[in-house]
């Protein structure tokens, strides 16, 4: 065994692992038990994200929200409004029983990160989080966004239809 090839497999930036752990758990996920999970997470990532970014200018919440100035409260604000977006995808795709195939997992898997990291990229209060190496912002820079977002949102009609 080659000392320096686990070295330089150690020395790669920790969103790799990260990103390669979220997609390790999408693909068990959705091979237990489909695509459903997977789609209504993506579903709710993209809501959240739109919606987000209109809260400062609601009438009632606007204020309380644009008062808000520690990162951490923002953090909390989206990951609520996440939560309730999650439970309405989930009521709105629950139809049938679908069945997890491997190949179809990692591609649902594949989908799903690249979206989460689309989504982290351009929401900042989620940057206060977690700031994504140079590698990961040129890969998903705003060159290859659209490109990357309707390769992933392809993939999801394919695996759902």
């Amino acid at each position: 065994m080659d000392i320096n090839s686990i070295a330089a497999f150690l020395s790669w930036p920790t969103d790799w692992y990260i990103l390669g752990g979220l997609a390790v758990l999408s693909i068990v996920d959705t091979i237990r038990s489909g695509s459903q999970r997977s789609t209504a997470v993506v579903l709710a990532l993209l809501a959240t994200a739109i919606l987000y970014t209109y809260m400062s200018q609601a009438l009632v919440i606007g204020n309380v929200i644009t008062a808000l100035t520690l990162p951490i409260t923002h953090v909390v604000v989206f990951g609520v409004l996440f939560a309730f977006m999650l439970v309405a995808a989930l009521h709105i795709i629950s139809y049938g029983i679908d069945d997890g195939k491997p190949v179809l997992a990692i591609l649902l898997a594949l989908a799903t990160v690249i979206l989460l990291v689309l989504i982290w990229i351009q929401v900042p209060v989620l940057q206060s989080i977690w700031l994504f190496s140079p590698p990961i912002k040129a890969l998903f820079s705003e060159s290859y966004r659209l490109f990357w977002a309707l390769g992933a949102l392809g993939i999801f009609a394919y695996v759902r239809s």
